[in-house]
Formats: structure tokens, C-alpha cells, sequence
């Protein structure tokens, strides 16, 4: 009989054990899509549809109603209509309501890095902050999320959860701007933006004050020129894209001063730049020492507090594909030092 006794113990205690990691693994992946997910799980945060960095094209609606994230929500029933945006991370989750009326969706589209799938809001039970779609087991790094209406019916967007390190990457802000003076003008040049629908030049005498602006069609970024301008005063430009309705924001800020009898700038100032990775990857770039001492400058200022988490570096010729401009981003603390070999180009 003590020996049964003793058995009998040891088996309750597995069974106990066992209760207790499936409440606690239960407890950690709680939430399943098709559930309600009124607040962000732990490992989880969550932006609202309106964050910065989150821009929409086509044609969105904003109804506003409690139960919604924030008080409101994005929607559309309009084919094409598109949610786009970039996030540094390893797994999103997105939040809408859910409706089991035949007007909402069971086919929109997600893309992340180009692979799409599909999710709906179209559920049993209805209400509000329900989890619609989940991808988990990303690399950590940044990820292009775009998200399409696919069907004349109600597509909605109330929030967006992503891991607790990582975050949102405004990725539609024009890059890498640049100034050649010439005689009473000055030309500019900078990367396209893809879903770009025009560009705002600003500009003026003194940094960081422009008091001047022009708007631009999507195809002048190769080269826009500033006319009428005063010789031997310098100017300060910065670009900003616009996507839809959307101002995504200031550009970096270039400068040139209009001269006359301008020569042409001379051949050469290359590097072979390259970044070390704290996980031991490397990153190698043939770069203009225009684009390694701007790289140097962002580096310098976020070491000091200012600036953007990431910064993003044109790859140029190694620019495969339909594309009109290819990006890699590095993120601040993942660099562990680079190095560059400057060369002079024939």
C-alpha cells in the first residue's frame, strides 16, 4: 500500500506539472486569430492605424466609435486601396473588428517582403480589436508590409502589434538629397520613393527656414532644377514625398551656393565601404565619399542622442530587378564599427 501511495503521489505530481506549463503556454499564446485582443500580449506593443510611418492610398475612411483602438479605425471598400509601412522586428499581428455580414471582406491581402497571403475580417462573432492575422519567426530586420483591398467590400484597420523591441520604419521619406550649384540655379537629386505620387521641394537662405516651395511630379527626382536664384547666396533644400494625401515628412537637408562660370565638379571621391555587423555579418557598399560622410554624420549624431534609429544606404548598381531605386537599411546598435577605402574613380 505505501508503495501505491507513493506512485500515486508521483503521478499526481506529473499531472500537476503538466496543468500548470499547458495554463502557462496557454497563457503566453493566448490569443488566436479569430479572437478579441482588446490589448497587446506580452512580447507584444501596439501602434494605432494613424501611427507615423503608416500611409494609405486609395480611398479610406476613418468612422470613430469607442470600442475602437484610439477611437477609431481605418476602412475601405474601394479595390486597390492600399496600407503600407515598414517595421524592424520578428512577428505582427494585425487588429480589426470583425462582422459576420456578407459586406466585409474575406479575401484582403497582406504582402511582407513581397509574400502574400490573405485574411478576413468576416467572422462568427462580432466586435471590436479582433486578431485577424499573425506572422511570427521573421528574421529581425526591417519588413515592407503592404496591404490591399481586394474585393468591394469592407476592408478595416484598427491597429497594428509588433514585438516589444522592434518598431515602426518610416520608410516613404525621400533619402539621400544632394545640391550642384550653377549659375543663378541650383540642380537637386535624390532617391525615388516607389509609391511616391509627386514631391514638395522646400527651400530658403538659412538652415532649417524655407521659406519657399515648389511641387514636383513623381518622375523629376534624377534631377530638378531651382532657377532664379541670387549668386553667391547659399540655399538650404529638403524634399518631401507625397504618397496619396500623405506629406511623409522632411528629407535630409542639402545645400549649394549658385555661382556663375561653374565648373564641373571632378571625377573621383569613391570608397569601398564597409560595416561590421555585432553578429559578425558584413555589409559592403560602393559608395561616393558624398554618401559615406552623410552615412558618418547620421552615425556621429545618433551617438550623441539625435536622429533616426535606422539609415538606409542606396546599393546602386546592384539594383536587380523592375525597380526604380533598391535601399538596405542598418539599424544604430546593431553596427559594431565599418570601415572605409577610399579610391579615386577614372
Amino acid at each position: 500500500m505505501k508503495s501505491w501511495n507513493g506512485r500515486l503521489s508521483k503521478l499526481l505530481m506529473v499531472i500537476f506539472a503538466g496543468v500548470l506549463f499547458f495554463s502557462f503556454q496557454s497563457s503566453i499564446y493566448a490569443a488566436g486569430v479569430g479572437s478579441k485582443l482588446s490589448a497587446p500580449e506580452a512580447g507584444w506593443t501596439r501602434y494605432n492605424d494613424n501611427v507615423k510611418g503608416v500611409y494609405y492610398t486609395g480611398n479610406w475612411v476613418t468612422p470613430a466609435l469607442p470600442g475602437y483602438y484610439g477611437g477609431s479605425i481605418k476602412s475601405t471598400a474601394t479595390v486597390g486601396s492600399k496600407a503600407m509601412f515598414r517595421f524592424y522586428g520578428t512577428k505582427i499581428r494585425i487588429i480589426s473588428d470583425s462582422s459576420n455580414s456578407a459586406t466585409h471582406t474575406s479575401k484582403a491581402e497582406i504582402q511582407i517582403d513581397g509574400v502574400k497571403a490573405n485574411f478576413h475580417i468576416n467572422y462568427t462573432n462580432e466586435g471590436y480589436q479582433y486578431l485577424v492575422f499573425e506572422k511570427v519567426d521573421l528574421e529581425p530586420a526591417v519588413h515592407e508590409v503592404v496591404i490591399t483591398c481586394t474585393e468591394a467590400k469592407v476592408t478595416s484597420l484598427d491597429a497594428f502589434d509588433i514585438d516589444s523591441s522592434g518598431y515602426i520604419v518610416d520608410w516613404y521619406k525621400a533619402s539621400d538629397l544632394t545640391a550642384t550649384a550653377g549659375d543663378t540655379n541650383v540642380t537637386l537629386k535624390w532617391d525615388a520613393v516607389p509609391e511616391a505620387t509627386g514631391y514638395l521641394i522646400k527651400y530658403g537662405t538659412q538652415p532649417g527656414i524655407y521659406t519657399d516651395s515648389v511641387t514636383v511630379s513623381k518622375d523629376v527626382y534624377q534631377g530638378y532644377t531651382i532657377g532664379n536664384l541670387q549668386n553667391g547666396t547659399p540655399y538650404y533644400f529638403t524634399v518631401h514625398a507625397l504618397v496619396g494625401t500623405n506629406d511623409t515628412g522632411s528629407s535630409n537637408e542639402a545645400t549649394a551656393t549658385p555661382q556663375g562660370d561653374v565648373k564641373p565638379e571632378p571625377v573621383g571621391g569613391r570608397a569601398i565601404f564597409t560595416i561590421y555587423l555585432i553578429n559578425g555579418a558584413e555589409k559592403e557598399f560602393d559608395l561616393s565619399m558624398t554618401e559615406v560622410n552623410a552615412f558618418i554624420d547620421w552615425y556621429e549624431n545618433k551617438q550623441s542622442g539625435t536622429g533616426t534609429a535606422s539609415y538606409a544606404i542606396n546599393k546602386h548598381e546592384n539594383n536587380k530587378g523592375p525597380f526604380t531605386s533598391r535601399k538596405e537599411y542598418v539599424i544604430f546598435d546593431k553596427i559594431l564599427t565599418f570601415s572605409i577605402d577610399e579610391y579615386s574613380a577614372k
